[in-house]
């Protein structure tokens, strides 16, 4: 039931941000199940990231993979970054997801499948509800 990851190995942590305060302070989740809050200072701006910066500079270098919760349809590559864009492949069981740039909810990646086929385009990486669905690849 904690939102506070740590990866020592990479010198990586992961926490919810609630609220966002004055002078560089956030609220963030540190409990799941006693809802427990606390403030941080980020003073440090490679320490704590936007989502965005941190899928750019982890899922670039890491790749992503596909979280088990998401749906279905997060699996079809689209032309372009619009829901009812032409779905131009699916992934089915991929070897690597190559992220090449964010645009939004979207992603631009280059997959390479288990059938050996490359495959590019844009997959929903969070919905609107901002649930991720897509995450980098660190291990």
């Amino acid at each position: 039931g904690v939102f506070a990851v740590l990866i020592n190995e990479k010198q990586l942590g992961y926490m919810y941000v609630t609220d966002i305060g004055d002078d560089n302070w956030v609220e963030v989740i540190y409990d799941k199940h006693l809802g427990a809050k606390g403030w941080v200072q980020t003073e440090d701006k490679f320490q704590f990231l936007p989502w965005i910066s941190f899928y750019n500079m982890y899922g670039r270098k890491y790749g992503l993979k596909l979280l088990k919760e998401a749906p279905a349809e997060v699996n079809d590559l689209h032309s372009s970054t619009e829901e009812k864009s032409q779905i131009v492949g699916t992934i089915n069981m991929p070897k690597k997801i190559n992220l090449t740039a964010i645009k939004g909810n979207w992603a631009l990646v280059s997959v390479y499948d288990l059938d050996k086929t490359p495959k590019t385009g844009y997959v929903r990486w969070k919905g609107d509800n901002g649930v991720k669905y897509y995450f980098p690849d660190i291990k």
